[in-house]
């Protein structure tokens, strides 16, 4: 909020506030993270961190998938994917605030949405399965 108070100067009248303010966190997100993969270097993904929890199936533990799936999603997919999805956005808003095509953020967000219905299938299988073992 601080840098959208510092810039407000460069806000235009009559544009989209909250795509404007949308567009400062993305900046600083992506600031942040590039400073983050410097200080780092790159990480691996831990796939024990990354399989889904063998427990019975109950509203939190959905919810806690949803994340998990939506965490696990590569930078450039879950950004598109929470502002089309969560934040209400159109692709044409969506597109405007990454400075990509609308296209791209179409493809993405359908790639996104493939990757978290794979992902919550098999932790839904996996529960299943563990169910029918219990069972």
């Amino acid at each position: 909020m601080l840098r959208a108070w510092r810039s407000f100067h460069q806000f235009q009248q009559g544009t989209n506030i909250k795509a404007w303010l949308v567009r400062i966190l993305l900046n600083q997100w992506s600031t942040s993270l590039k400073k983050a993969e410097r200080e780092k270097g790159s990480v691996e993904l831990n796939e024990e961190l990354a399989a889904p929890v063998e427990w019975l199936r109950s509203a939190h533990l959905e919810a806690v998938d949803v994340m998990r799936a939506i965490n696990l999603l590569l930078p450039e997919y879950r950004i598109v994917l929470l502002l089309t999805v969560i934040e209400g956005f159109t692709c044409k808003e969506t597109a405007e605030m990454l400075s990509v095509p609308i296209g791209t953020v179409m493809s993405r967000l359908s790639r996104a949405r493939d990757q978290v219905k794979k992902y919550l299938n098999s932790c839904a299988n996996s529960s299943s399965k563990k169910a029918n073992v219990i069972i």
